[in-house]
């Protein structure tokens, strides 16, 4: 813990926040991400953040630094969830995600980034077994995941 008391009683925070842990994906939307972001300061605490987004882990050139603004950027949120639409994604295109967190003596973490995401492609989870039936035995189809779930049920026609 690195902080000092002053006589005025005023904590003064000399370490950023830890680095935040950001979650994004788009869901086959070109024109929208929705990011997920976590971070902590045991000090001072977290009181802003912003994200970037970016073609490399390391680049904003889709989108540069940008507060995190509105009702979902409350100042010790364990974890806050924006999206942010109004982008021009291109299709099959990587795209990453950075975001840093601020703390209460105006410090800014190092960049916490995403997994990749692919814009334009959503990933279906594919049932892992398929039933095997008798002839003439009611036959089961697997029904088109909803994008919600991970719970696959069979539709059964006779």
């Amino acid at each position: 813990m690195a902080f000092l008391v002053d006589y005025a009683s005023a904590v003064t925070d000399y370490t950023p926040p830890a680095n935040p842990t950001v979650a994004a994906s788009n869901a086959g939307d070109l024109q929208a991400v929705n990011i997920q972001m976590s971070a902590s300061d045991a000090d001072s605490g977290v009181t802003a953040y912003r994200y970037g987004i970016g073609t490399q882990s390391a680049l904003r050139d889709v989108v540069e630094w940008t507060p995190v603004t509105g009702s979902n950027a409350s100042a010790r949120a364990d974890v806050i969830a924006i999206t942010r639409s109004g982008l021009a994604l291109t299709a099959g295109q990587v795209y990453f995600v950075q975001v840093q967190a601020q703390n209460a003596t105006g410090l800014w973490s190092q960049a916490g980034v995403s997994s990749p995401f692919v814009a334009g492609v959503v990933t279906t989870p594919t049932p892992t077994a398929t039933p095997t039936l008798a002839p003439g035995a009611p036959t089961a189809t697997p029904m088109a995941p909803d994008g919600e779930s991970e719970i696959y049920l069979p539709v059964v026609t006779r």
